[in-house]
């Protein structure tokens, strides 16, 4: 669940707009965001209505949602936006074995929007915008250790010490920053053309740890009978340019909005990752005592794709008093790439340790076509006073079909669609508007998959059990 307090004002302050909000603390428990494209919604209007502006938005957000939309803007402004706070709760039942349950919990906060409108007198119906606003954060942090006496080596008689760790830690943040350009076309300047520039920063930090060994209970505790240690640290740093075109018209009853969203241009000199990956396994009982096969990268270049996203939105107003939004949103096959753009090692060291294993050096990612829906809702009660309220889909993303987790090396393990909802009122008043809401986001996948599984381990599985599709991911 995720819980959304927020409130908007604005001051008239010598005909140019002052526009400040803030977003207070966020309590709130929802499903870990990694293979979303709709994690965050840009300014509290948007949180409030599902992010169903596309077709109606009226203020500085319109740089990410719509830029035609800037057109409409009839005064300069400047938006500042504080931090949202939230607090992540994620709960996985068996998913490191049976009644292994992993849990994360965080306190972090959201960047939101802080953003200028100018307007020139000899020029009203022309509008540049420039905005910093966040689109993606999250942080996920999961760890659990496992002591037993287990008869892991079965050709040895009896129990044995078994002590095993895993841990999972996955960071992402999106920033955007850039500008938008708007102009009012047609006789009655009732439709506007618009188009953005926007530099994209993608900052991503991930590591996933295994580690178990087999002591002899009989003898010294310092007896390692087996031994098996795996470690995968990965993080990059992306920077590129995406451009979002937008068409917006205006009418009486209806209001439309469309935008095309390019694939990101790379900036190929800025982006950077690293890369350590190590398997080292000592297993004498069945014959696998292998040396530590290891691969590593250092500052090297870096690139996250993007899709082509087609958004539409409408906007029916009726009674002066009742404004209903739609919004539909494409987003296109992304197909198998790898993150790090790496050359064969020179270091004589390096290479030998580097097994000959397709995709051991690098992080894959893929992404499968999906569609996105939204709806907002805003109805005046009384003078002065309205509602507020919204819905919209964040559907995973990720392609396993094309690149299974078991098979590769992927950033990421989220397999569960999410579903936000959305609600809160709005006081009206001559130079400012005051809005309060929340938002509850759920969703819930069972039968998936065990990240790791502990409960059962043998020798012959490498100090592991058999990973099986009894985990159940869900808030708590």
């Amino acid at each position: 669940m995720k819980l959304i307090y927020t409130w908007i004002s604005s001051l008239q302050l010598n005909k140019i707009k002052f526009l400040f909000t803030a977003c207070v603390f966020i309590p709130s428990m929802l499903y870990a965001q990694e293979n979303h494209y709709w994690t965050n919604q840009v300014g509290a209007t948007a949180s409030l209505m599902g992010g169903a502006i596309v077709g109606s938005v009226r203020d500085n957000s319109a740089i990410f949602y719509n830029p035609a939309a800037l057109g409409y803007i009839e005064n300069g402004s400047l938006s500042m936006v504080a931090d949202a706070y939230y607090a992540n709760s994620l709960s996985i039942s068996n998913g490191a074995g049976e009644n292994l349950d992993l849990h994360s919990k965080k306190i972090d906060k959201v960047p939101q929007l802080f953003s200028g409108v100018f307007k020139r007198k000899d020029k009203p119906f022309f509008t540049f915008s420039w905005a910093f606003f966040n689109t993606e954060k999250y942080t996920n942090d999961l760890t659990i250790r496992h002591d037993i006496k287990y008869d892991v080596i079965e050709s040895r008689p009896g129990d044995e010490y078994y002590s095993a760790s895993w841990s999972y830690f996955n960071k992402s943040q999106e920033d955007w920053i850039g500008v938008g350009l708007a102009q009012r076309v047609g006789k009655l300047k009732d439709f506007s053309i618009g188009v953005s520039f926007l530099v994209n920063i993608k900052n991503q930090d991930f590591n996933r740890l295994f580690s178990a060994k087999v002591i002899d209970e009989m003898d010294s505790l310092n007896n390692t009978l087996a031994s098996v240690d795996n470690f995968e640290l990965f993080k990059y740093s992306d920077v590129g340019f995406i451009t979002k075109l937008g068409l917006s018209k205006e009418g009486e009853s209806f209001s439309y909005g469309m935008t095309i969203t390019l694939p990101k241009l790379d900036i190929g000199f800025v982006g950077k990752g690293s890369l350590d990956r190590s398997i080292s396994t000592y297993l004498p009982s069945i014959g696998a005592v292998h040396p530590t096969y290891s691969a590593y990268s250092d500052q090297v270049k870096a690139f996250y794709r993007t899709p082509w996203i087609f958004d539409i939105g409408t906007e029916y107003t009726w009674k002066e008093t009742n404004l209903v939004t739609l919004r539909i949103a494409y987003f296109t096959r992304i197909d198998p790439f790898s993150i790090l753009h790496t050359d064969p090692t020179t270091n004589e060291v390096t290479k030998a340790l580097e097994p000959d294993i397709e995709g051991f050096d690098n992080m894959v990612s893929a992404n499968k076509a999906i569609v996105n829906v939204g709806l907002g809702l805003v109805h005046k009660l009384v003078e002065g006073w309205g509602i507020l309220a919204g819905f919209h889909t964040d559907f995973n993303n990720y392609d396993q079909e094309a690149l299974p987790r078991s098979e590769n090396f992927v950033p990421s393990m989220s397999t569960w669609d999410l579903y936000h909802v959305s609600g809160g009122i709005i006081w009206y008043q001559e130079k400012f508007d005051l809005e309060a809401g929340i938002r509850y986001s759920f969703g819930q996948k069972s039968g998936d998959q065990q990240q790791i599984n502990l409960s059962d381990p043998k020798d012959y599985r490498f100090l592991q059990g058999v990973r099986d599709f009894s985990a159940v991911s869900k808030s708590i």
